[in-house]
């Protein structure tokens, strides 16, 4: 039998060792919380823009590549945030990266790691808070930058991308516009290539040689970003922000495998060229966001709102040519239509120096639209026929509503405690005939100490509830076209729900020489979402996308 930590015997321990603790700092500085790297830092590299900035400091540029890669729920509070000026971009976790190649350094006046609770910063958090602090009027007089690449590799590929903006200010409004083009991949994820090669080598039971396959992939990539920012500051200090962003991208990926088979006997049977083209016709990903800051009654009100809207088209197919000719083995094409509308308010109250209660609703629509076709030759005639699916056009549709109660306390300057309490609903609705309706909610508090052991120590104590944001993909059927099989979707897969229990030390070496971080943690898991043997609608035993209840 398996012993398992009850939640509330969890939270029981996790306050009791938070009043063990000493009630000040036996090391510290004017706020424990917070490392600043100001201009001096930064004045000894070479740096374009304020995202070059922030990777020279350690532990930051893992956070803008996890942060670029991850697809969060809303606005998402888990996990680190970064922040321009104390205030949340009004975007996705990839569009502040963007946003951030726009700023010239000479603009930045100072960027700050805030580990714990900051009366100064209202954002919520469940890790490290980068903020980036710009000087006062930064871009008054119109500010640009440019940057040119030229890049090239062995094996003949060369092209110029870059990227140019332009920051200024007319009356009470600030404004930015940005392009950017990039011809090759982006540093992070396994996506970054242009050519691939790849020797295969099969044999007969017996041992004697059967088949070779030398295999060659080219990749060619090409990503336009437009991108534009409004800011208007009212008399009364209230500010309005409007934010737009439009991404293009077009792929396509070449397999080129000639193979020969032999017998048994040495004697060549087959000589032929496998030829497959993916292409990801038009990407294209249009997001329109804005913020509302004001000072209402004793504290802050902020509105978020964010309209999203992904088109993925893809068309996939697979040819033999031979000495006799070429000949179509298997096709398939797909749209899919992503979209995403959020509706976010929030309200900031200081309860005194040492507490701050934060009240936030937010509700949010998240669809799923896709048209799926497949042809694959049935009869053996030489001739593709298209596959009957029954969700070959598929709707999937959830409605959001989730309400946050959060209460930040500073009892010191080397103690903080963030503690939470979220209620989320859901309703998850689609065209399937055989997958009903559902409607879920979940309850998720969370619990947050950071004790500070000097200037640069820092120790981490956390229990918390978290609940996935669910892929729709894995909703739909797909096709994998050297498989020659069907990827049936799965429309009844569950949230995974964690609770996590975590100890951590935080150690900044001396003269910015890195970060240890070491931690000790439990995670216990329910409906864990991985691959599962599945009867899809044709009652057939496949494998799909489906959770692990424990």
């Amino acid at each position: 039998m398996r012993n398992q930590i009850p939640p509330a015997l969890a939270v029981a321990l996790f306050l009791a060792a938070l009043h063990a603790l000493p009630a000040s700092a036996q090391d510290g500085n004017a706020n424990e919380n917070t490392v600043v790297y100001d201009e001096d830092f930064f004045a000894r590299y070479s740096v374009n823009n304020a995202e070059d900035m922030l990777r020279l400091i350690p532990g930051v540029p893992t956070i803008l590549d996890t942060r670029a890669e991850q697809q969060e729920r809303g606005f998402g509070t888990a996990g680190a945030q970064v922040l321009i000026n104390g205030r949340r971009f009004p975007g996705k976790a990839n569009e502040i990266n963007t946003n951030l190649r726009r700023i010239a350094p000479d603009s930045v006046l100072r960027v700050e790691l805030i580990r714990g609770v900051s009366g100064d910063i209202a954002v919520r958090s469940g890790g490290l808070l980068v903020n980036l602090v710009l000087h006062e009027g930064a871009g008054l007089g119109g500010t640009g930058s440019w940057e040119l690449n030229a890049r090239f590799n062995d094996k003949g590929d060369k092209g110029l991308d870059g990227l140019l903006s332009y920051n200024g200010v007319w009356r009470q409004i600030s404004y930015s516009l940005g392009i950017e083009r990039n011809l090759w991949s982006p540093p992070a994820g396994d996506a970054r290539w242009t050519q691939r090669f790849h020797d295969e080598f099969y044999f007969h039971p017996t041992g004697e040689l059967a088949e070779t396959r030398p295999q060659a992939w080219q990749r060619d990539h090409e990503k336009w970003i437009f991108t534009g920012g409004l800011i208007y500051d009212f008399t009364n200090r209230d500010r309005l922000e409007l934010n737009a962003f439009y991404q293009t991208l077009g792929i396509q990926e070449k397999e080129t495998t000639p193979f020969v088979r032999f017998d048994t006997d040495g004697v060549e049977t087959l000589r032929a060229t496998d030829f497959r083209s993916r292409e990801f016709d038009f990407f294209s990903i249009l997001e329109l966001s804005g913020q509302y800051e004001a000072e209402l009654g004793p504290g802050g009100f902020t509105g978020l709102i964010l309209h999203r809207r992904d088109n993925r088209p893809l068309s996939d197919y697979r040819n033999r040519i031979t000495a006799e000719g070429t000949t179509e083995l298997n096709r398939s094409n797909s749209v899919l239509k992503r979209g995403e509308d959020i509706l976010r308010v929030s309200y900031v109250w200081p309860l005194s120096a040492q507490h701050v209660l934060e009240v936030t609703a937010e509700g949010a629509r998240n669809t799923l639209d896709q048209t799926f076709r497949v042809f694959f030759d049935l009869d053996d005639n030489g001739t593709l026929e298209e596959v009957a699916i029954p969700t070959a056009v598929a709707h999937v549709e959830e409605t959001r509503g989730e309400i946050f109660v959060s209460h930040k306390w500073a009892p010191s300057e080397a103690l903080s405690v963030d503690s939470s309490l979220n209620f989320e609903f859901s309703k998850i609705s689609n065209n399937f005939p055989f997958s009903p309706e559902r409607r879920l909610n979940f309850l998720k508090p969370r619990l947050d100490a950071r004790y500070k052991l000097g200037q640069s120590s820092q120790l981490r104590l956390l229990v918390e509830r978290t609940v996935s944001q669910l892929d729709f993909s894995n909703f739909v059927p797909s096709y994998e076209v050297v498989d020659q099989r069907i990827e049936p979707g799965n429309p009844g897969l569950a949230p995974e729900k964690i609770w996590i229990y975590e100890a951590g030390f935080e150690h900044r070496l001396a003269n910015d020489g890195g970060v240890l971080d070491f931690r000790a943690f439990y995670h216990q898991i329910t409906d864990h979402i991985d691959k599962i043997p599945f009867i899809d609608q044709n009652n057939n035993l496949v494998s799909a996308q489906g959770n692990i209840a424990d």
